[in-house]
């Protein structure tokens, strides 16, 4: 009898079984990047647009990767806001490598259901040509 009502005890102290469900995954917001080449005095470079295609976002930070690492740079957005489809012209220009530029773009999303959370986009573009 002291066993079953020891079993019995046990049974309704013990929690039950949990789910583990996951958090849900971070949103992300799209991009697409532009490159525009031009000549100066015989030299070829290219300008670089970034587009956020999905949201209005506040940007804090753009880094830039040339091909094969060949060249990197980073900008602060200071707090710039663009609006969806607006481009956001990057502000140096930069020798025309041929190869996959990447762009990694960190901010804060400000519209939308997930406006207010952080952000962590990337996208990249292929430059081709001579």
């Amino acid at each position: 009898m002291l066993a079953v009502a020891f079993f019995s005890a046990a049974m309704v102290l013990t929690p039950g079984c949990k789910k583990n469900t996951p958090p849900p995954a971070a949103y992300n917001p799209s991009f697409s990047a532009t490159a525009l080449p031009y000549n100066v005095g015989g030299i070829d470079y290219l300008s670089f647009m970034l587009t956020c295609t999905t949201d209005d976002i506040e940007v804090i930070k753009v880094e830039l990767s040339g091909p094969g690492g060949a060249y990197s740079d980073t900008y602060t957005g200071s707090g710039m806001i663009f609006l969806r489809n607006e481009p956001m012209t990057l502000s140096s220009d930069y020798p025309k490598l041929l190869g996959t530029w990447t762009f990694t773009v960190t901010g804060n999303i400000k519209s939308g259901t997930h406006s207010g959370e952080s952000f962590y986009g990337t996208t990249s573009v292929n430059v081709t040509g001579k």
